[in-house]
């Protein structure tokens, strides 16, 4: 099991990128939370699970994860 706890991923998001949700981050912010999760083993999600089209055309919000 590759879980990370809340306390661990709030942990991670405050040190790494100074704010206290994932709503707070900025594109910067984002990307390097992204390359440390990959670094934990997590593997990103398939394109089509959040809709590619969407993604695209510019209509993906990363605010509404």
């Amino acid at each position: 099991d590759r879980g990370l706890s809340d306390e661990s991923y709030r942990s991670a998001l405050a040190h790494l990128c100074g704010v206290t949700s994932a709503k707070e981050l900025d594109n910067a912010g984002f990307d390097l939370m992204m390359g440390y999760l990959t670094w934990l083993g997590f593997a990103p999600a398939a394109a089509g699970q959040f809709g590619l089209q969407a993604v695209q055309a510019g209509g993906f919000d990363r605010s509404q994860l």
